[in-house]
């Protein structure tokens, strides 16, 4: 695992997360002709684009990263509204 930050140089830069960004940020599709394919994020299947070092740079996996404290936070919320 990288150094949180280490990612600014490939969106600064202008690698592959910084060509995600823009198209995402202009239409809201983060994906290209020709670009590796990142499936929409849903509730029910929440997949994410990680960028790796190696031969395979770029790879789709679920989410799941924290879930047990997140759904422990949003059902405190729920409980205990602001």
């Amino acid at each position: 695992m990288k150094a949180h930050g280490s990612e600014l140089p490939n969106v600064y830069g202008g690698g592959d997360m910084a060509d995600y960004l823009i198209r995402f940020a202009t239409t809201l599709d983060p994906n290209g002709h020709g670009t590796f394919h990142w499936p929409q994020y849903t509730n029910e299947n929440p997949q994410l684009l990680t960028f790796q070092d190696g031969s395979i740079p770029l790879k789709v996996g679920l989410d799941t990263y924290r879930s047990a404290p997140i759904a422990y936070v949003a059902k405190l919320s729920l409980t205990y509204p602001a």
